[in-house]
């Protein structure tokens, strides 16, 4: 499974982005490897301004179609990224890990 993480305009630490390679880590022994997964962060209203704006945007793709794109907003990135790997566990569960 290839992971691309992507972040624009905030700082991430190393450690969040250990996390996501983690948390995908998991979906890959879940999955059997089968799937790529885009991850991107992003403070949609800029780094000036407070608020419930940082998302984390997942693009999963399998065998080079896009399967799924899951969205998440939240004021702490780690929470937006929780959720959204969360959802996306659950969808997993469903029909495109077999």
């Amino acid at each position: 499974m290839n992971v691309q993480v992507c972040i624009r305009h905030m700082a991430v630490s190393h450690g969040l982005r250990q996390l996501v390679h983690e948390m995908c880590d998991e979906v890959q022994f879940r999955c059997h490897g089968k799937q790529n997964i885009d991850v991107k962060f992003e403070d949609v209203n800029s780094p000036y301004r407070t608020g419930s704006d940082k998302c984390c945007y997942l693009r999963v793709w399998e065998k080079e179609r896009l399967a799924m794109v899951i969205y998440d907003l939240d004021g702490d990135p780690v929470c937006s990224m929780d959720q959204a790997f969360c959802h996306m566990n659950k969808t997993l569960s469903g029909d495109l890990c077999e």
